[in-house]
């Protein structure tokens, strides 16, 4: 092999590998701006106290994670359990379409007779936004990204882990977990619906 082919690859091979270093500088700014915002929003709900609902009437209700296949679909098809009078939806800030839902949200979304098998994945939009009456993150970087792109929806944004009786307050992402991990998740997200559930009843019985 000549030299100038073994430069050529020598200064590939470099390339490749300052730009594996900056992919992976990148994720981990990314990981540790999620978990900054995550922080914050668990002590805001500690210090700060439970939610209120958004004013006014509420019929529309948009649950949001990243993927739109684990936790935001067994959110909404679980309220609309609860509440069937209500429309309901999920989306994902970053979620394909089409994906289904992986096994082990399936299996565990059988355990609060919710059924996954149908569902596919769809991204948020605009019109998503504008459509709800309240709209529900499930960490506090979600919420970050809305009031970023979305301000004008602050005033109708909530996280569903904050109606929780007890922390941690953040339900996290179990995509690519164990099973113990998703039905953790998934026990907390059911409790966080029965919880806002409970206030939306209420405020319904006061509107009549």
């Amino acid at each position: 092999m000549g030299v100038r082919k073994l430069r050529v690859i020598a200064d590939e091979t470099f390339v490749f590998q300052n730009l594996k270093q900056r992919v992976k500088g990148v994720a981990r700014s990314l990981f540790r701006a999620q978990g900054r915002a995550n922080l914050a929003s668990e002590w805001r709900r500690r210090l700060g106290g439970a939610p209120q609902l958004p004013p006014g009437r509420l019929s529309r209700v948009l649950f949001l994670c990243q993927g739109n296949i684990c936790r935001s679909p067994f959110a909404a098809l679980l309220l609309k359990q609860h509440m069937n009078t209500l429309e309901v939806c999920s989306r994902g800030l970053r979620a394909g379409r089409g994906t289904s839902s992986p096994v082990l949200a399936q299996e565990w979304a059988q355990h609060f007779a919710v059924d996954l098998s149908a569902h596919r994945s769809a991204p948020l939009c605009a019109d998503d936004v504008a459509w709800a009456d309240l709209i529900l993150a499930m960490e506090g970087w979600h919420a970050d990204l809305l009031r970023r792109d979305w301000p004008e929806a602050l005033h109708k944004l909530r996280l569903l882990g904050d109606f929780l009786v007890a922390p941690p307050f953040t339900l996290e992402d179990p995509w690519g977990r164990d099973t113990v991990v998703f039905g953790q998740v998934f026990t907390r997200t059911a409790r966080a619906v029965e919880c806002l559930a409970a206030q939306l009843r209420e405020r319904e019985q006061g509107e009549e």
